[in-house]
């Protein structure tokens, strides 16, 4: 695929690239966070590219709603071939905006694929229409799911693909129109994605994209044409859109947040195999999945050697440019996030922490927003009211991973269930019983055995309690909150229909 850039730098809205005038509209630059002398745009936005994309949307939703289901899966076949096709230069984009290692890159094109295949195979199983048994046999009991409209997907900049598809493959597939406002963090991505969209020929209007910051995403979320929101991002901004639809309660909003996750390596666990697994589960993608390890419980006959292997492991890890195959971990989004991430660890050690020193900073690229994992041993889980201090459970999204030893269950169930979230949580113990009390206790969306917190399957519903989410799981569930039941009782013959004191009625209600 040949991009031209300088053409790009716009909306895509009805079917076609929009120009934005320097009077009309503002500009941003995206810096790439491995080689900050390496500046993606100026990227273009409007204001009135909102209106615009709303009313095309809007139009075409009737003739998408009507179009036959394996038409639409027809033009998403299509799309997932180009996606295929072009690869290596989603990848690249991937990597050269976001940071990511091309390894990791290329893993979440894959993924995206994949999700086409979960969408048509199993995920849209859950919203078939089906008929049971009426009041009487002449009767029809109905039930049928219809999309809602004109939706608004709000991207993450850490998976800036696959997260997004996650919502778009079954907006579209179930009959919704679609804007997408992509993170300001990932806009090259998105640019590609869209061109994708229009190599792939679906009608006008069905695919939208508008770039910004937050004034544009307000402005998606306040707009009364807008039928729904499906965002993937922070706790902070989750609540700023319940609060912009505040007066629009009909307005569906599935909302996937942030995480304070923890692992537990119980006594019986195989030590290494499980610290090697929480390592990579605070590290990988620099620590930005709302999925990462934060909190470490271990039992204290074991967290001497748990220690040991963290400093070994940790010490070893491929830090650096991640256009090269060996590197493990590139570097954060931003110097913002980079500065967050230092006053995060400073606040650790205030608090009583011990920072355990595993990486040489000299050993790192100084060209870009590069750190190194910050491992923090604590002497004991915190008390309540030091909790409620602010480190504990406030997301980081960074590689930092804070150490507690522990010696009875009840109290690591505890201090799981105090935080104001509930994502993923993962238990290391040769027994189930361990696993067992765990998954029946904490309130949690994810609980793993033996398994990272991090690499949730598609395959199955995913979603967080408490402030990580709103109780509309997406991956295997996202066809569910792409549609509305209609239920409905019909009666061909209304002579038939049975007389009650006078009244012809079915059912009183």
């Amino acid at each position: 695929m040949t991009i031209d850039f300088e053409n790009l730098r716009c909306s895509f809205i009805d079917g076609k690239w929009l120009a934005i005038s320097e009077t009309e509209g503002e500009s941003f630059v995206k810096i790439n966070p491995a080689q900050t002398n390496d500046q993606i745009g100026p990227v273009q936005t409007s204001m009135t590219h909102v209106d615009t994309a709303v009313e095309c949307g809007r139009r075409a939703a009737a003739l998408w709603q009507k179009t036959p289901l394996e038409k639409r899966l027809g033009f998403l076949k299509i799309l997932a071939d180009l996606i295929s096709k072009h690869s290596e230069l989603l990848a690249q984009s991937i990597t050269r905006e976001i940071g990511k290692p091309m390894w990791e890159s290329r893993s979440e094109i894959k993924n995206v694929l994949n999700k086409f295949l979960i969408t048509q195979n199993e995920a849209l199983k859950w919203v078939e229409n089906f008929s049971v048994a009426g009041p009487n046999v002449a009767i029809k009991a109905t039930c049928q799911f219809k999309p809602h409209g004109v939706m608004v997907v709000l991207g993450p900049f850490n998976f800036p693909l696959h997260l997004v598809m996650g919502h778009l493959i079954p907006a579209l597939a179930c009959g919704n129109c679609v804007i997408l406002k992509p993170s300001d963090q990932a806009p090259l991505t998105s640019m590609l994605l869209a061109e994708l969209f229009s190599q792939a020929g679906f009608p006008a209007g069905i695919f939208g994209m508008v770039q910004g910051g937050a004034a544009i995403g307000e402005k998606l979320c306040r707009h009364p044409d807008i039928d729904g929101i499906l965002f993937t991002g922070s706790y902070a901004v989750g609540r700023k859109i319940k609060e912009w639809t505040l007066d629009q309660p009909g307005k569906i909003l599935a909302l996937e947040m942030g995480g304070k996750n923890a692992s537990v390596i119980w006594h019986d666990a195989s030590v290494p195999e499980a610290t090697a697994a929480v390592l990579q589960s605070a590290t990988i993608t620099c620590g930005q999945r709302c999925t990462a390890t934060s909190h470490l419980i271990v039992h204290e006959k074991v967290f001497d050697q748990v220690v040991s292997e963290l400093e070994k492991m940790a010490s070893q890890l491929n830090i650096g440019d991640p256009t090269q195959e060996a590197t493990f971990m590139g570097p954060l989004i931003s110097e913002a996030s980079r500065q967050r991430f230092f006053q995060a660890n400073a606040k650790a050690v205030s608090l009583g922490a011990h920072a355990m020193s595993i990486q040489n900073l000299s050993n790192i690229p100084q060209t870009g927003f590069f750190v190194t994992p910050a491992v923090l041993r604590f002497d004991a889980l915190p008390k309540r009211e030091l909790f409620l201090s602010g480190y504990f459970d406030q997301e980081i999204f960074a590689p930092a991973l804070a150490l507690y030893p522990v010696t009875a269950v009840k109290d690591a169930v505890d201090f799981i269930n105090q935080s104001q979230f509930g994502l993923a949580l993962s238990i290391f113990s040769k027994g189930p019983e361990i696993f067992e009390t765990f998954l029946e206790s904490c309130r949690v969306g994810v609980c793993n055995w033996n398994r990272p917190t991090t690499g949730a399957s598609s395959a199955l519903p995913f979603g967080g309690q408490k402030a990580s989410g709103n109780h509309f799981p997406t991956a295997l569930f996202a066809a569910k909150y792409c549609t509305y039941p209609v239920a409905t009782l019909r009666e061909e013959d209304p002579s038939t229909v049975e007389k009650l004191n006078g009244f012809r009625c079915l059912e009183s209600k």
